[in-house]
């Protein structure tokens, strides 16, 4: 362990431990709040629920007396109003009270908002919205836990702050998955042996920033042929034979990244028409061509200028054109073969520029009288909040080993502490202090909760320069900021991480369809799959398109490969392109190949877990988890190999009454979309029989087809209320839950019925829940 580790490690030890007492902390219970007269609301509830969720029965372990008391005394928690927003969707779907409950009345029309229990639904949701109707000040929610940065914002940041790609440093341990997000704090521990693997990174990464100094002019490398390894060939007598096509390499060590010369002498044994030609490789790439027509009697020599970076190098010469011919001039066998004399590699005559962000730390700290200045700038950016004397403290003994060394030696010892602190590896915000129940976040939490949010990672100068005059507690500075935040290229990492673990397409790469039933999906068309989602959800949010157009629109992305899988024509280009949808297929994501993908096994669609995603992505109404031992579809459900189809089997599932309540509306939007195969594809037949895409929900409206889902869903504003819901768990790294509800519904009352996407992005960046902490 180096010195730097040995300072540093107890400190990320720290937090890590202070994570997991935090998270183990008890919710501190929300205070009520006022809302609209809940009469009508209680009198239907007690008129029709009270018989299964209340007296002797508790049906689903629910009971409403309490709640129903809490409406008459105006004293309804948090927690009784998700309680009644829950039951005004049942309500709503028709799933609550059942519809067979009173069989007198039955015949009425579903159209109307009535049903069989002559209960008026649409009277029964709209009172329940209003019982659960907030006035005032709302309490904060409780703040997360420490964060710590994933693995995704972790090499995000540090591309953003020392413009370095980690991916060939080595990767950090997967991440776990919370709520449906790899951001949430409470799946986002650091295990001892994940510590370790930052501490070694940290260092690779320190060492890559910041590079020795360059001696101008010094020679790195100047090997004898002899002494290089050749792929094809033999070494030996002071060259490097070369044949077929073959390379002469050798290894170097790179201080800096800069534009290194070199030089190579070189002879052929020259047969046929051309020349020996070669070309130089660094790490495999070619930097520059040459022909060699020189023989071994006068070898020649090449030079040439290649752009290196910092590290250990292969630099090779290449045989191009190997020829042999058996019966050649006079007779005999004409052999082209290459022979490298000697090969070495130069610094340039002129020291390389510093990497940017020291020309930018220099630029920022040039004429402080401030002998700390460099470590103060670095820990205010690392740190994401001014320096304290106590982080200026931790890096000079960060630095202590190497104090005597020359200037690169002292920063890289700086960058590593800073790498493993733990304020950079967790996102902090300290808990209000009692007898407050609640505070407004810093400047500078704030600025660094919209750059996880919105860049997943730091906060750039701009944003922190901003929070340093505390201007981003000012509504109209805030606006301008998120604004900002949104047109800038980093953005599209929003779209990147959110819309795919939202949709529950993240992983789409790793799935594997059934090759014998669908041939040519492979790693590359998945990855297409995915990028469509990915570039549409970044269109709708730039081009500031109703957010209604996620489920229904006239556009998309596709390449040649996904326009093949969907029968449409190639677009023009390479890479992926906007082009207009094919009409029998419609727009919007219900129509994605990834999503339906992502919804199917490998060998057959299912009905279930489309409409189970239904449910939870699009509506947030996830359904609980099947009754332990509930029997699992066999893969061969519904093909050609099973004696009764998907229908069938789920008409019997659901005779279940302890799974009738969830399936009947589950099944019924999970068929809707057996118009289309396991993999994306259009279908008109199943198992020889015609597809049958007709869906009756539970309040007995039938849904038949994908256009028709797409209506439902996007008229349905509980589609709009889970966008939110699922936006503010990503932004804060927390479930929503009870305490976030009432946010939600405030958020929703501001952004009207049709806002555009950027709309609700920019009400989520901007509400209290992101500016303010609540204890845990």
């Amino acid at each position: 362990m180096t010195a730097p580790q040995a300072i540093l490690v107890p400190l990320a030890l720290a937090a890590t431990l202070a994570s997991v007492r935090a998270s183990a902390a008890a919710s501190a219970a929300d205070a009520a709040s006022s809302f609209a007269p809940p009469h009508a609301a209680g009198a239907l509830l007690s008129a029709h629920c009270l018989d299964c969720h209340g007296g002797g029965t508790t049906k689903g372990k629910l009971d409403l007396r309490p709640v129903l008391a809490a409406m008459d005394a105006g004293t309804l928690t948090a927690e009784q109003r998700s309680v009644l927003r829950h039951a005004r969707v049942r309500v709503e779907a028709g799933e609550m009270p059942p519809p067979d409950e009173d069989d007198d009345a039955a015949g009425q029309d579903p159209a109307s908002g009535d049903d069989p229990t002559g209960l008026d639904r649409r009277s029964m949701a709209n009172a329940l919205r209003a019982a659960v109707r907030t006035t005032g000040a709302l309490p904060a929610p409780p703040g997360p836990a420490p964060r710590r940065l994933n693995r995704v914002e972790y090499a995000n940041a540090v591309r953003d702050l020392l413009a370095i790609d980690i991916a060939d440093l080595g990767t950090l341990p997967p991440d776990d998955v919370g709520a449906g997000f790899d951001n949430v704090a409470s799946v986002l521990s650091l295990p001892p042996r994940a510590l370790e693997r930052h501490m070694d990174l940290a260092e690779a990464i320190a060492a890559r920033a910041c590079p020795d100094a360059v001696t101008p002019g010094a020679t790195l490398a100047d090997v004898h042929g002899d002494a290089m390894r050749v792929s094809a060939g033999k070494a030996g007598r002071g060259v490097a034979l070369v044949w077929s096509r073959g390379t002469a390499e050798t290894t170097v060590e790179v201080p800096a990244r800069a534009h290194y010369e070199v030089t190579f002498t070189a002879s052929g044994m020259q047969a046929g028409k051309e020349p020996v030609k070669v070309a130089v490789l660094v790490d495999g790439k070619a930097v520059a061509n040459f022909d060699i027509p020189e023989t071994a009697a006068a070898p020649g020599t090449r030079t040439c200028s290649a752009p290196i970076a910092a590290g250990t190098h292969t630099v090779a010469v290449e045989f191009l054109n190997d020829y042999f011919e058996k019966n050649g001039p006079g007779g005999k066998p004409a052999d082209r073969n290459l022979a490298v004399h000697a090969l070495s590699v130069r610094a340039p005559d002129a020291p390389p520029a510093p990497p940017a962000w020291q020309q930018r730390m220099a630029s920022a700290v040039s004429g402080s009288p401030d002998e700390d200045a460099e470590l103060r700038w670095l820990a205010a950016r690392f740190l994401r909040r001014p320096a304290t004397d106590g982080d200026l403290a931790v890096l000079r003994a960060a630095q202590a080993p190497v104090a005597n060394a020359a200037h690169e030696a002292r920063l890289r010892a700086a960058l590593t502490a800073l790498l493993v602190h733990p304020e950079f590896l967790f996102r902090a915000e300290p808990d209000p202090q009692p007898p407050q129940r609640e505070r407004p976040l810093t400047d500078h939490e704030v600025a660094t909760r919209l750059a996880g949010f919105l860049w997943c990672s730091v906060p750039d100068d701009a944003l922190l320069r901003a929070a340093g005059e505390g201007r981003l507690t000012e509504p109209q500075a805030l606006r301008a900021e998120v604004e900002r935040m949104l047109t800038d290229a980093r953005a599209s990492r929003f779209a990147d991480r959110f819309a795919p673990q939202w949709l529950a397409i993240d992983a789409i790469e790793d799935r594997s369809p059934n090759p014998a039933q669908y041939p040519g999906v492979d790693a590359a068309l998945l990855g297409s799959m995915r990028a469509e989602t990915v570039l549409f959800f970044d269109a709708v949010l730039r081009e500031r398109r109703p957010a209604r157009e996620l489920l229904d629109a006239d556009f998309t992305f596709i390449d040649a490969r996904l326009a093949a899988h969907y029968g449409m024509p190639a677009p023009a280009g390479g890479g992926m392109r906007r082009t207009a949808v094919d009409p029998a297929r419609g727009g919007g994501v219900l129509a994605h190949a990834s999503v339906l993908l992502a919804t199917s096994n490998p060998a057959r669609t299912s009905p279930v877990k489309r409409g189970k995603w239904v449910l939870e992505s699009i509506l947030d109404s996830a359904p609980p988890p099947p009754p332990p031992g509930t029997p699992q579809l066999p893969d061969t459900a519904g093909t050609a190999a099973s004696t009764r189809s998907m229908r069938e089997l789920l008409a019997a599932h659901r005779a279940d009454p302890s799974c009738a309540a969830c399936h009947r509306r589950m099944d019924a939007l999970g068929f809707a979309l057996e118009g289309w195969d396991a993999v994306g594809r259009r279908r008109d037949r199943v198992a020889g029989a015609p597809v049958d895409d007709r869906g009756e929900l539970p309040d007995g409206r039938s849904v038949a087809g994908l256009d028709a889902l797409r209506r439902e869903l996007a008229g349905n504003p509980d589609a709009l209320r889970s966008l939110v819901r699922h936006l503010l768990t990503f932004a804060t790294g927390r479930e929503c839950g009870a305490a976030e509800d009432d946010h939600v519904d405030r958020l929703l009352e501001s952004l009207g019925s049709a806002p555009t996407l950027h709309d609700v992005v920019i009400a989520v960046a901007e509400s209290p829940a992101m500016r303010t902490r609540g204890s845990r």
